[in-house]
């Protein structure tokens, strides 16, 4: 249970983080992007709007998977 606990706090933090130095653009596009679907999991158990607003950004990639390799989508 405290591996779990320690989990979503992190995920969320690095959320937190990366959106309020540049938005969610740079979360999704830095390596914390990796991230998005467990990040999503971790915010759905902390706050709805914030894990409503990572589903819409991710539903801007095909099938809504944010790709591990972000480069690609970097202009």
């Amino acid at each position: 249970m405290q591996n779990s606990t320690v989990k979503v706090f992190l995920l969320c933090i690095i959320f937190q983080g990366e959106v309020e130095n540049g938005g969610i653009t740079q979360y999704l596009s830095n390596s914390s992007g990796n991230m998005t679907s467990e990040t999503i999991d971790a915010l759905k158990r902390i706050d709805e709007v914030y894990a409503d607003l990572l589903i819409k950004a991710a539903h801007c990639f095909p099938e809504g998977i944010v790709p591990k390799k972000q480069e690609r989508y970097n202009g």
